[in-house]
């Protein structure tokens, strides 16, 4: 993989790295008002993470202002001379690539690159921000609540029922994806379904055959997910 130079990126100012977010959404963007950076590589469990503190946060007279789904390090920076509280999100490098090469069309190689752009990043901030695993957002969603709580001061109530929360927030992707996709919605949404699965297996092998020749992907993985919480 080809590393990004990284000494003009931390040279940026906060105006430039907003610059650089111009033609993004505002309101995903790390702002003055922001309460919270959340972002990781495309799927990567940063829908099913906005959807469940929406969800959990119903009916709550003020809901935390969260900057997400930019997945791109500017936002983070952003983030950081805010002074706001990150949380970077990561998965396997098999898994996540494997996935928005069929959301995106994009190339493996391409894919690949981006990915380790973003975590190389990361991996160089200092300090690191704190990192969650895919594993722990699909696996025990209420630890990414108390992060959140510790790092904002708020008081977003634990899931009583993280199985009945979980199929809210995947209904509440699959009608985004139905209303935006149409008939190929099911290749543009993260949660599980027959289509993709059919999809993933047929593509698995060379995503993985990919990676055995590119090592310095997984190795950057596990030095990133080494730091989860």
């Amino acid at each position: 993989m080809k590393k990004r130079g990284l000494s003009n990126l931390w040279g940026k100012s906060l105006a430039d790295l907003q610059d650089t977010l111009v033609k993004v959404p505002r309101n995903i963007v790390c702002a003055a008002d922001t309460d919270i950076v959340i972002e990781g590589f495309p799927r990567s469990g940063n829908t099913f993470t906005i959807d469940m503190l929406s969800i959990l946060q119903e009916g709550s007279d003020k809901r935390l202002k969260i900057a997400h789904h930019t997945h791109v390090i500017e936002n983070i920076l952003i983030g950081r001379k805010l002074d706001r509280p990150i949380i970077a999100l990561i998965r396997r490098p098999e898994d996540a690539i494997l996935s928005y090469t069929i959301f995106s069309g994009k190339s493996v190689e391409f894919s690949a690159q981006r990915y380790f752009n973003f975590y190389n990043a990361i991996l160089h901030m200092d300090p690191v921000p704190t990192i969650v695993d895919f594993s722990t957002v699909v696996g025990d969603f209420n630890k990414v609540v108390e992060l959140v709580n510790t790092a904002t001061g708020a008081s977003i109530p634990l899931s009583s029922d993280l199985k009945a929360d979980g199929v809210r927030a995947h209904a509440l992707a699959e009608g985004r994806a139905r209303g935006t996709h149409g008939d190929s919605y099911a290749l543009r949404i993260g949660a599980p379904n027959k289509d993709r699965e059919k999809v993933k297996l047929e593509r698995r092998a060379s995503i993985a055959g990919f990676l055995a020749d590119h090592t310095e992907v997984q190795d950057l993985y596990d030095r990133v997910a080494a730091q989860a919480i």
